[in-house]
């Protein structure tokens, strides 16, 4: 038989010598006899084809430790290829179309080798133009930009998400809905054996006239989760929430990563990127995720925020089936809403005056004052058992502390 590749010149000598010491070992007489002849052909510079012709070479009846031997001298088999990796960033930009911002991400892109760099308040406004959009593309790479929407299309300043995807890719459709409380974006790439969501969220800060009340931004992000975190395959959500994750005492705070918990999503971004050592950025998969992903970020930014980086493990295995479930976003009450309605439900005003109707009352006027402010969600979700966690309100914790 004919064994052809090409190799370095030095590897083929030790193979020679490999197989001349080889006949020298007493391996077994029915199983290696005689090589015929070894000879060597220039193919390209520094290259070799060799040609070997063995008359008998049973290979079929070495011990499984010997023939891993004969596997450096192939030079196309991986022993394990493993999963791929897919490397992703989020920056808030703070404008993209400065000279300077967009040089140093066409850098950041280069030095790193994103594959998708996705960013925040890129101040892109709807009347930019096609030139002033290709003048701050890195190369290799496609701009998908929204711009920020308002009332009045040309002063509407600020806000903007976009994404670097590097070339060639596949992208598959897809559609986020608009929410008045916060951006968002969301692209669909079809990878060599999978496919991966990204969407892509800003939420201005609370001094941003834009920004909405925090309850109204709990109601949006509830419902875009609804079926963002249902989706068939794989999903990130990354970008700027501008929320003080880095302070979990605070009550936006807990809101904010009770929503998560309840729909099985984990925040992996534990550092803060911000100059005012602020955990702002966040890296949000579900809990049952098989990407793995590795988060870290490099102090070098165009912006007062610095670039986050997540490395994700794409496997072939496939996630488990998604099933129902269902819950109360409890933490989204509106307290005050909820105190008003009960001072004027017939409970209060008009109370029965005899024990059993009064529990009665009393349990089917706040059972309706729940279904009115939290309503049960029954969603799909991929969770590998049911949620443990217990809501309480604060002021019943310092009565009745949690259970150990």
């Amino acid at each position: 038989m004919y064994i052809t590749c090409l190799q370095p010149a030095v590897h083929y000598a030790s193979s020679v010598l490999f197989f001349r010491s080889l006949s020298r070992f007493c391996i077994s007489a029915s199983v290696y006899h005689v090589l015929k002849h070894y000879t060597i052909v220039p193919q390209q510079p520094n290259h070799f084809r060799r040609r070997l012709v063995v008359y008998s070479l049973t290979l079929c009846s070495l011990p499984q430790s010997f023939l891993l031997l004969f596997v450096p001298l192939s030079g196309d088999i991986e022993l394990n290829p493993g999963p791929s990796a897919f490397t992703l960033c989020t920056l808030n930009m703070r404008s993209i179309l400065q000279p300077l911002h967009s040089a140093a991400l066409s850098d950041l892109i280069d030095n790193h080798n994103t594959d998708l760099f996705y960013l925040t308040e890129t101040w892109i406004k709807p009347t930019t133009t096609a030139a002033e959009l290709l003048n701050c593309t890195p190369p290799h790479n496609s701009l998908i930009s929204t711009p920020r929407n308002g009332s009045n299309k040309i002063s509407s300043s600020g806000g903007g998400t976009a994404f670097f995807i590097r070339e060639p890719f596949t992208q598959l459709s897809t559609s986020v809905p608009d929410f008045s409380s916060f951006e968002s974006y969301s692209v669909t790439l079809q990878l060599s054996h999978t496919k991966i969501s990204v969407i892509n969220i800003y939420r201005s800060p609370s001094s941003s006239t834009h920004t909405k009340a925090f309850f109204v931004f709990l109601d949006d992000f509830s419902y875009f989760l609804s079926f963002a975190a249902t989706a068939a395959h794989e999903f990130i959500i990354t970008g700027d929430f501008n929320i003080h994750l880095d302070n979990p005492a605070d009550t936006l705070t807990s809101q904010f990563l009770s929503l998560l918990s309840s729909f099985n999503l984990s925040q992996h971004a534990q550092f803060p990127a911000h100059g005012k050592n602020h955990i702002l950025d966040l890296v949000i998969t579900s809990s049952d995720t098989s990407l793995v992903p590795a988060v870290s970020f490099t102090h070098w930014s165009p912006s007062d925020q610095f670039p986050v980086f997540t490395k994700l493990s794409i496997n072939l295995a496939p996630l488990p089936p998604p099933t129902l479930y269902s819950f109360r976003l409890l933490h989204s009450i509106d307290v005050s809403s909820f105190l008003t309605n009960l001072k004027s439900s017939q409970l209060i005003t008009d109370p029965p005056k005899l024990l059993g109707p009064l529990l009665s009352a009393n349990n089917n006027t706040l059972s309706s004052l729940l279904d009115k402010h939290a309503p049960i969600v029954t969603t799909l979700s991929r969770r590998q058992s049911p949620s443990t966690m217990v809501f309480y309100h604060p002021p019943c914790i310092s009565i009745h502390p949690p259970p150990c």
